[in-house]
């Protein structure tokens, strides 16, 4: 079931932002993790909740400042004023990418945040985030009757 703010937040949103200009960027230290949830747990829920109400909170309850980069956690500030701190999701391509992670070069990520169904992909050179374009809701069912008749031409069928 879907809130009334989420809902009125998804009508107000719809199509608005083409660009998302970041504000800072965070990263979640293992410390400042164990410490959270731990406070979390002594205090039976109400500062989880507090810092999911409140995002300055849980920046200042798990998080600490980093470049966008290495960001994990990034705080934007919307066409209408409204600031909104959005997990980064990081996907690799290029070069094989070492278990130990994306440092000195050793391969590419691509940095990507959800806002409502929308998702922006991040441009290095501008220093913003973009909206990516919407792909078909057929598209995997294309691309596995691509890779059936791909594989039916290598086997000479």
């Amino acid at each position: 079931m879907e809130t009334q703010v989420s809902a009125r937040f998804r009508k107000s949103h719809t199509g608005r932002d083409e660009v998302l200009q970041p504000i800072a960027g965070y990263h979640a230290p293992v410390w400042k993790q164990v410490l959270y949830f731990t406070t979390a747990l002594s205090t039976f829920g109400v500062s989880y909740l507090f810092a999911m109400l409140c995002p300055s909170v849980m920046v200042l309850l798990r998080l600490r400042p980093c470049s966008l980069r290495s960001a994990s956690f990034v705080s934007f500030q919307l066409t209408d004023g409204q600031v909104l701190l959005l997990r980064v999701f990081s996907a690799a391509y290029g070069r094989a990418v070492p278990a130990a992670g994306l440092r000195q070069g050793r391969g590419t990520a691509l940095q990507l945040v959800q806002l409502s169904e929308y998702w922006y992909s991040h441009n290095l050179a501008a220093g913003t985030f973009e909206r990516v374009p919407r792909m078909p809701s057929d598209l995997p069912q294309q691309l596995n009757k691509a890779l059936e008749a791909l594989s039916a031409i290598d086997e000479g069928v």
